[in-house]
C-alpha cells in the first residue's frame, strides 16, 4: 500500500533526530510529572483563609460564619486590612476576605455592600470561596431589605437584621454526607490536557511536513508513482498517529507505574479515550494540512488553533469556572469531550456511559480527515 512508506518517512522526520525523541516522547513525559507532582497528591489540610472584620456596626461576623459553616476553610483572623493581604502575598494564606467599616451601614440603607476577595491564584477551591462569600453577603443584604420594608430604623433595624440573618444561619435540614471516593482528582484533568497539548503540537509538526513537501514538490513527485491525495492523506495521518500512540503509551506508564498516580481510570478505558481524542487530533491536522498554503502561516495556525482549544476545552483550567458562553463554546473542541469522558470514568462511570463523548471525537476525525484528503492539492504552491 502506497501510504506505508509515506507513513515510515513521516516517523523517521519525526523521531530520527535527538530533538524529535526529546520534543515529543521526553518533554511530555517529564511535563506531565510535574503537573502530578503540584496536584496529584492530596490533601487533608484545609486552606487557610486570612479574614479581617473591619465593620463599625458588627455585621461583618455573618460574613465569617458562613466562610466557617462550609467546613472547608480554615479562618485565619487578621489584626488589619494591610496584614490580611500581607498573609497572601508572603504565601501564608491561600486568600483573603476583608470586611469594609461601612458594610453594616450600607446594609442598612438597603444597598449591597462589597466585601474585598484576594487570591493568590484562581482554582476551585477559591471559587468555592468566592461563591460562599457571595452568599452570605446576600444574605445579610436580603436580611437587610425585609427589616427595611417592615419601617424600622436605627437600632431596631439593625436587631431586626440581626434576627433575621441568625434565623437564615439556622440549619432547617440536617444533611448526613457519606463520602463514596468518587471525587476526581484535578490533577487528571490537568496532566492529561498538558498530554493533549504535546499531541497537537505533534500535529503542528505533521502539518508542517505535509505543508513543507507539497512546497517542494515532493508531492507532485508523488503523482508519477502514482498515488492518490487520499493516499498521501492516510500515509501522513497513520504515520503521525504512531508517534502519538508511542507517545500516549511512555507518558501513561511513566505516570502510573513510575510515579504511581492513580488516575481513577484502569488504563486500557483511559487509552482508549486519548486514542479517540488522538483521532481527532489528526484529522484537525489533515483539515489544516489542506488549508494552509504557505509554511510561513503555520505559526499563527498554531496560535489560533492549538492555546485557544486547549484553553475552551478544560486542558488549563476547569471549564465549569469559565462563564457559560464559553463553556457552550467548549462544545465543538475535542479536548471538552475527552477530558469529560476521562473525569466521569473517574468517577465511577463505565465506557458504554461515555460512549457518546468517543462517538463525537470519532466524529470530529472522519470529518476532517475527510475534509482534508478533498482539499489536499499536491500540485498547488504558496
Amino acid at each position: 500500500m502506497n501510504s506505508v512508506p509515506i507513513a515510515l518517512n513521516l516517523i523517521r522526520r519525526t523521531l530520527g533526530t535527538k530533538k524529535g525523541i526529546l520534543l515529543f516522547l521526553l518533554v511530555p513525559s517529564i511535563v506531565v510529572a510535574l503537573v502530578i507532582g503540584l496536584l496529584g497528591h492530596s490533601s487533608d489540610e484545609r486552606p487557610t483563609v486570612a479574614y479581617f472584620d473591619g465593620d463599625r456596626e458588627g455585621m461583618g461576623a455573618h460574613i465569617a460564619d458562613g466562610i466557617a459553616k462550609a467546613g472547608t476553610f480554615e479562618l485565619a483572623p487578621a489584626d488589619s486590612a494591610e496584614s490580611a493581604r500581607a498573609a497572601v502575598r508572603d504565601r501564608k494564606a491561600t486568600a483573603a476576605v476583608i470586611v469594609p467599616e461601612s458594610f453594616g451601614e450600607r446594609s442598612m440603607r438597603g444597598e449591597t455592600p462589597e466585601v474585598e476577595l484576594i487570591q493568590r491564584r484562581m482554582d476551585e477551591t477559591t471559587f468555592v470561596l468566592k461563591l460562599r462569600l457571595e452568599q452570605s453577603v446576600r444574605d445579610v443584604a436580603q436580611a437587610a431589605g425585609y427589616a427595611k420594608a417592615s419601617g424600622l430604623a436605627g437600632t431596631e433595624l439593625k436587631q431586626a437584621i440581626e434576627r433575621i440573618v441568625r434565623q437564615q444561619e439556622k440549619e432547617q435540614v440536617s444533611v448526613k454526607k457519606t463520602d463514596f471516593n468518587l471525587s476526581v482528582n484535578p490533577a487528571v484533568a490537568t496532566a492529561t490536557g498538558m498530554l493533549f497539548l504535546f499531541m497537537l503540537g505533534l500535529v503542528n509538526n505533521s502539518v508542517s511536513a505535509v505543508v513543507d513537501d507539497r512546497e517542494n514538490k515532493t508531492m507532485s513527485r508523488m503523482y508519477t508513482a502514482p498515488v492518490r491525495a487520499i493516499e498521501i492523506a492516510f500515509g501522513n495521518f497513520a504515520g503521525s498517529f504512531a508517534v502519538g500512540t508511542l507517545q500516549t503509551i511512555i507518558v501513561l506508564l511513566f505516570s502510573r507505574y513510575v510515579l504511581r498516580f492513580d488516575y481513577g481510570v484502569g488504563f486500557w478505558a483511559h487509552f482508549l479515550v486519548i486514542e479517540c481524542f488522538l483521532l481527532a487530533a489528526m484529522g484537525i491536522g489533515c483539515a489544516i494540512a489542506g488549508m494552509v498554503k504557505n509554511p510561513n502561516h503555520l505559526s499563527s495556525i498554531n496560535s489560533l488553533v492549538v492555546v485557544p482549544t486547549c484553553m475552551l476545552g478544560g486542558c488549563f483550567w476547569p471549564v465549569e469556572i469559565t462563564p457559560d458562553f464559553m463553556q457552550k463554546l467548549s462544545l465543538v473542541v475535542p479536548q471538552r469531550w475527552a477530558i469529560d469522558a476521562l473525569q466521569r470514568l473517574a468517577a465511577g462511570e463505565t465506557i458504554a456511559a461515555v460512549s457518546l463523548n468517543l462517538a463525537i471525537l470519532g466524529l470530529f476525525a472522519v470529518v476532517l480527515l475527510g475534509f482534508g484528503a478533498i482539499v489536499l492539492k499536491p500540485n498547488e504552491q504558496s
